[in-house]
């Protein structure tokens, strides 16, 4: 035991000095009660009771070694939740470190991505600007090319060989121009919102009427026929985008619709709507294209080889019939053909009566 207590002893084991004591007190109160049984030591009060004693003795350092125990338990509690508190302390400011961090590069990536994508809208408005210019330059080319072929139709008398090549000029010639429009009419609708529409008071049966009658020269190879079934309805238009919109479905109409065909186009009413429809017989929109045709640059697939376009037309009109809290739709049509359907809200009839 003894040897043990000086091996702990040397280990620095926590209160092993008070057990050391203890039983240091407890032995010598021993020693002293065997001399005095054998006479070897007097008989006093301290002699005779040096058991008893030294067992006092040896309880309160046994006592005092569980205290330290039990503190430098205490105390190696403490030390470990301070080592954890430091712990978690550097792990937070290290998390905070990293979200600083991350917020940096955030901010930095987020600065970048603004640049790039204001100088790629930059560069889109650029190429857009220089499609328009060149379009209008090329319209009015087109335009002499268009005019002196009609002169030459008109004062030459050419031949009938002639009179097919001249033809083709024309339609070429009528179908760049075409081209152009809708680039520019594209152009000005990208920023249309931004602008104000100058809405005017319009009878749309009338209106269209009038429209139809302007027939341009692309379209006398059909017949175009028109109903309405009401002789007024009444609502608000921009005349000069609803046109572009309206003169865009009939030229579809004439353009993908077989030669000497006819296109319908109706006006009605239905509940709070005024509606414009344009049917032609041409071959159609699959179901499962409807909801493409009104991105940007995109055609039929069955077309997209045979017709000129740019897949710009069907984005103008919608763009246009937004701008008028309207809208533009695909409808099913029994036998061939697509039917284009053109919806604006109806304003009510003005009471003039008084």
């Amino acid at each position: 035991m003894a040897w043990a207590g000086y091996i702990a002893f040397k280990a620095q084991v926590p209160a092993i000095r008070f057990f050391l004591l203890g039983w240091g007190f407890l032995w010598f109160g021993v020693a002293v009660a065997v001399l005095r049984a054998f006479g070897f030591i007097p008989t006093t009060v301290l002699t005779y009771y040096a058991v008893q004693i030294s067992s006092g003795l040896e309880m309160l350092f046994l006592a005092l070694a569980l205290i330290d125990l039990i503190n430098q338990e205490r105390q190696s509690r403490l030390q470990a939740q301070a080592r954890e508190i430091d712990a978690k302390r550097m792990l937070v400011d290290t998390l905070k470190n990293e979200e600083q961090r991350l917020d940096k590069i955030v901010r930095e990536r987020t600065v970048e991505l603004e640049s790039r994508v204001a100088s790629e809208k930059q560069t889109l408005n650029q190429y857009i600007r220089f499609g328009a210019l060149i379009s209008h330059e090329f319209r009015n080319p087109l335009n002499i090319i268009d005019n002196q072929v009609t002169l030459i139709r008109r004062l030459a008398k050419p031949s009938k060989d002639t009179l097919e090549r001249l033809e083709a000029i024309q339609n070429a010639t009528q179908r760049l121009a075409t081209l152009f429009n809708q680039w520019i009419e594209s152009d000005r609708l990208r920023h249309a919102l931004d602008q104000q529409v100058h809405l005017e008071e319009a009878n749309l049966a009338q209106w269209i009427q009038a429209l139809l009658e302007q027939r341009l020269d692309h379209q006398k190879g059909h017949t175009i026929k028109w109903q309405s079934s009401s002789a007024t309805i009444s609502c608000l238009i921009d005349p000069s985008l609803f046109e572009t919109a309206v003169r865009n479905l009939l030229d579809n109409a004439c353009k993908y619709s077989p030669p000497d065909s006819q296109i319908l186009v109706t006006t009605s009413i239905d509940a709070q709507w005024a509606l414009v429809n344009v049917s032609d017989q041409g071959p159609g929109i699959p179901n499962e294209e409807r909801e493409r045709v009104f991105d940007d640059y995109y055609r039929r697939t069955a077309d997209a080889s045979k017709e000129s376009g740019i897949g710009l037309g069907a984005r103008v009109r919608k763009r246009i019939m937004d701008l008028h809290q309207g809208f533009v739709r695909i409808l099913d049509q029994p036998g061939p053909g697509s039917l284009f359907q053109l919806g604006l809200p109806l304003r009510p009839p003005v009471d003039h009566e008084h």
